[in-house]
């Protein structure tokens, strides 16, 4: 009786290397999709670290009148460079705030503006213009992939409209056909609230940072010159 009993509640080894397979096939699965999701979040905080450059591209040419350009380019150590050059000295904050240190894009792999640029190419930067007060302004559709083969499973894409002239700058996971919208003076007035949302705590702190610091004497014949990020 004791036998029998034991030997209908036991398993058998083939029983146990099914339970372990099912087992080991939903780890890996669960592992896959963490790992997905943490990849797409990655994507997703880097293209918003782009929207971010280039809407304060947009802002030093509106605000403080001076050209800039925002420059990609491939970093032989790794992922994608972008930074932000201008073309006339500015006053420390936005001095600071230039040369902050921007970590490479890793899962960006690819960037190109209209298809002239198939890729990124060491030594090739990809020039964003924000140039003479608004007038002369990269046209055209910059578009992100998180894979070097710009279609297939998994590829992951973003589109920003930069229509040639001032207008606020978002993203879209959905392809752009077209940046104009016949909508010019309604973004003219977006355009305004979101720099003034954008800029007014950098004034601010700016304004307490100059409060609690000693006025240096200014400095006269200081030439101007192109401010690069290190």
């Amino acid at each position: 009786m004791t036998m029998a009993r034991c030997k209908k509640y036991s398993f058998t080894l083939i029983e146990l290397l099914l339970v372990i397979s099912i087992l080991l096939m939903v780890a890996g699965l669960v592992g896959y999709n963490i790992r997905r999701a943490f990849f797409e979040q990655r994507f997703r905080a880097e293209v918003s670290a782009v929207v971010d450059t280039l809407r304060l591209a947009q802002d030093l040419m509106l605000l403080l009148n001076s050209d800039a350009h925002v420059l990609f380019a491939d970093d032989p150590a790794g992922g994608i460079r972008y930074w932000i050059e201008v073309e006339k000295q500015l006053s420390g904050g936005w001095e600071r705030e230039l040369k902050r240190k921007r970590p490479n894009l890793k899962a960006i792999h690819l960037v190109e503006m209209d298809d002239r640029i198939s890729a990124i190419k060491v030594k090739k930067h990809l020039d964003i213009m924000f140039l003479s007060g608004g007038s002369v302004m990269s046209k055209g559709i910059l578009r992100l992939f998180s894979s070097d083969e710009k279609e297939g499973d998994g590829v992951l894409k973003s589109y920003i409209c930069l229509p040639g002239y001032p207008k606020p700058i978002d993203s879209s996971s959905t392809e752009i056909k077209e940046c104009t919208d016949g909508k010019e003076a309604e973004n003219a007035d977006l355009l305004t609230r979101d720099m003034q949302n954008e800029i007014q705590p950098k004034l601010q702190k700016q304004a307490s940072d100059a409060s609690t610091t000693p006025v240096e004497e200014s400095q006269t014949g200081s030439p101007t010159g192109r401010t690069k990020q290190p």
